[in-house]
Parts: C-alpha cells; sequence; structure tokens
C-alpha cells in the first residue's frame, strides 16, 4: 500500500460518512458496512400528526371543523377500515408515496361479555346485561340463568344441534327445557352511535355434580357481523357527513 492510499484509509477511518445521501430531491439514509457505505432507506419528512378520536360523533365535529385545512391539500376519502376504526385519509400519494391520515377514531369501549367461555349463572346474568342490546331473546336468557340455584342438578344430552336439559330439585323431576339451536342476539361490539347487528349464537351448559352449573355463549356467524357493523358505520357516515364526502367501506 502506498502512501496516498494510507493517507485515505486513515482520513476515512476518523472522518465520519454522511448520513445521509442526496439524489434529485429525495435523501435517503446512508447504512455503513463491512464493506462501505450503501444507500438505506428513504428519509421521509415529518408529517401533521394524525387527530386521534374515540367516537363517530368526534369525528363528524372534527371533519366539519375543517381540521387542518385538509379540504385545501387535496382529495380525501373518509376510510371504515374496520367495524371500530374509521380514518380521514389522502387520495392522492405525496411526493414519497405516502398518503396522510387526517383523522382517526377507534372504538374503545369493549364488549364486558366472555364470548366462547363458560361462566356461572350470576356472572352470565350481570355479562348479559352489560354487553347486550336489551331483546326477548336477552329477556329469555335471564329467566333460564335466573331458574339455575345451588340446589338444582343438571343433566344434559347433547346431540351437536340441540341440548335438552332436565333440571330436578332433589330426586324429583321439574321439565325438560330444550335450548335452541341457535339464538339471535345484538351484542354491543362497536362505536355506541350504531345499533348492534344480529348475530347467531348457541348456548351450551355444562354440569357438575354438586355445583351451579356453567353457562356459555358460543358464537356461529363465521364473524359475519363485523362486514354488516362495517357497512352500519359506513351508512351513519353518509348521513351525518356534508353531501358529497367520498365514504369507502
Amino acid at each position: 500500500m502506498d502512501l496516498a492510499s494510507a493517507v485515505t484509509n486513515l482520513k476515512n477511518l476518523f472522518n465520519p460518512q454522511p448520513l445521509v445521501e442526496v439524489i434529485g430531491d429525495r435523501n435517503y439514509a446512508v447504512k455503513p458496512s463491512g464493506y462501505g457505505a450503501s444507500l438505506g432507506e428513504l428519509i421521509v419528512p415529518p408529517a401533521k400528526p394524525t387527530l386521534q378520536l374515540i367516537s363517530l360523533t368526534g369525528f363528524r365535529d372534527a371533519y366539519i371543523a375543517g381540521i387542518d385545512d385538509f379540504s385545501e391539500a387535496g382529495k380525501t376519502a373518509v376510510q371504515v377500515i374496520d367495524h371500530e376504526t374509521v380514518a380521514l385519509v389522502s387520495l392522492e400519494a405525496d411526493e414519497n408515496g405516502q398518503r396522510h391520515k387526517w383523522l382517526q377514531t377507534t372504538n374503545r369501549e369493549s364488549n364486558p361479555f366472555p364470548f366462547d367461555a363458560y361462566q356461572v349463572p350470576e356472572a352470565f346474568l350481570l355479562s348479559l346485561q352489560m354487553g347486550f342490546l336489551p331483546t326477548e331473546e336477552v329477556v329469555q336468557l335471564q329467566r333460564f340463568a335466573s331458574s339455575l340455584s345451588n340446589e338444582s342438578s343438571i343433566a344434559t344430552q347433547d346431540d351437536g344441534y340441540t341440548q335438552t336439559v332436565t333440571a330436578k330439585q332433589g330426586s324429583v323431576s321439574r321439565g325438560d327445557i330444550q335450548l335452541p339451536k341457535r339464538i339471535e342476539l345484538m351484542p354491543y361490539r362497536t362505536f355506541r352511535e350504531i345499533d348492534p347487528v344480529k348475530s347467531e349464537f348457541i348456548v351450551r351448559l355444562k354440569g357438575t355434580p354438586g355445583q351451579l352449573p356453567t353457562i356459555a355463549l358460543l358464537g356461529v356467524d363465521a364473524g359475519r357481523w363485523k362486514h354488516d357493523t362495517a357497512l352500519l358505520v359506513k351508512y351513519w357516515m353518509v348521513a351525518n357527513l356534508p353531501e358529497g364526502t367520498v365514504v369507502i367501506a
């Protein structure tokens, strides 16, 4: 190695390499490696922060207020991402290939009912009252759960479609109760501005000698309620935002 090469290597060793490489009007990160510097990812300048909300009403109010003058920045659309998330996004990407998200609202109210899990009657009654729109089917389930007590014993016959429950008081049979194949209920699982959609459930019981039976609601609609709920959120947006607003779901 000649003297000039040695001097150059020393300069590279003690002088830090640039962290940014400018190509055209874009900045790229420089990544050092054992074989020299290499071009890294595109450095995107910071954008305006997304306003985070927790209700559809708040989203509507921020939209009408014209948050961050979004209407002057180009075309936008309201995107229903899923049954509990809605965002206001730019339809046109910027020079860095990014679409800005101006607003986003997310439902943070979780349903207290433990679906697909067995509960004792008292806990089942409480979570049923808090987690579902009160309908006749809910009232029937409440009456059934209330009829179970520590003195009752339960024997079940389950053919995979229906479940027959035989309730006894001591050695005296009090009759058979056939639980329905499927029952339609309306649990709260989205923004409270939206009426919950109907979902199908199977009611199942487990009996243990000397103990209270446990009850469970098993979902059987394969998640269709998520699709139906997202459409209801879209309809709410169309009805409550200014005419001509683009709403995508």
